[in-house]
Parts: C-alpha cells; sequence; structure tokens
C-alpha cells in the first residue's frame, strides 16, 4: 500500500516567501539601479529557478511511502531509504525535526525509530496524509515479524 505525503502551510509559506523575496528584491535593484544590487538579485533568482522551485515540485510530486512484504519504503524524489520490519523499535507522533532534514511536508510528522545496518538507534520522521491508517499498518506489519 502506498501513502501520499501531507503537505503543510509552512511549507507553502516557504515557497510564497521566497517567491515575494524574489520579486521585491529584483523590483529593488530594478529601481535603485545600483549594479551590486542588481547582480545579487539575479544571483537570488537563479537559485529559486534552478534550485528551490525544483526542490519543491520534486518533494511534492515524487515523495510517497509504501509498504512492501519486507520492508517500509520511503521515497522523496531521488532519496530512497529502506526500513525492514524487523528493524523497527517504534512508532510515535513527533514533532522536533525540520522539514528539511527529513520525508516530512508537515510539522504533523511520525517518527519511526529503528536500528540501521550499524546497529546504532536511527530516527526518521514520515508525513503521510492518513496518519492513523499509516500507523495502524505499520503495526500491523511489526507485529507480523514479532
Amino acid at each position: 500500500m502506498t501513502f501520499k505525503p501531507k503537505i503543510g502551510a509552512t511549507f507553502f509559506i516557504a515557497f510564497v516567501f521566497w517567491c515575494v523575496t524574489t520579486v521585491l528584491f529584483v523590483s529593488l535593484a530594478l529601481a535603485m539601479r545600483n549594479d551590486w544590487i542588481f547582480v545579487c538579485a539575479v544571483i537570488w533568482l537563479i537559485v529559486l529557478v534552478l534550485y528551490f522551485i525544483p526542490t519543491m515540485i520534486t518533494i511534492t510530486t515524487k515523495t510517497f511511502f509504501e509498504f512492501t512484504d519486507d520492508f517500509l519504503l520511503l521515497i522523496t524524489g531521488r532519496h530512497e531509504q529502506k526500513i525492514p520490519y524487523k528493524d523497527i523499535i517504534s512508532v510515535s507522533q513527533g514533532t522536533k525535526s525540520m522539514l528539511m532534514e527529513s520525508f516530512t511536508t508537515s510539522f504533523l510528522r511520525i517518527e519511526i525509530k529503528f536500528k540501521n545496518q550499524n546497529e546504532t538507534t536511527e530516527l526518521v520522521d514520515v508525513s503521510p496524509m492518513n496518519e492513523d491508517e499509516f500507523i495502524d499498518l505499520l503495526n500491523s506489519y511489526i507485529e507480523n515479524i514479532e
């Protein structure tokens, strides 16, 4: 079963902030006719167009969480992580980490604690649309392993 991510308001606020800031920066540069400010505005616009917008599109369209027979597959754009059900220690509601350091597009998330290949504990956050259904399904897979 596949779950799409929940897209939180903070995700869109960041996007709107970047767009508004870019428009203001370019407008300021054109109004002041200052070469230095104009160069900075162009660099800012290039970062927006070449990095931030494609990243936002990739995160919103190519993020999903899939349950397979043996592991939970987490995909965000080109980043993929497989977590075997047997390695999962706990599943809980979490809100600690920043948006860009996890598989989340919302501050409302689920925290999965598991043992990695080095036998050390690792945390990963996900933000599926149907949180309760996701947690129930994940717990059922974990219980079947035990």
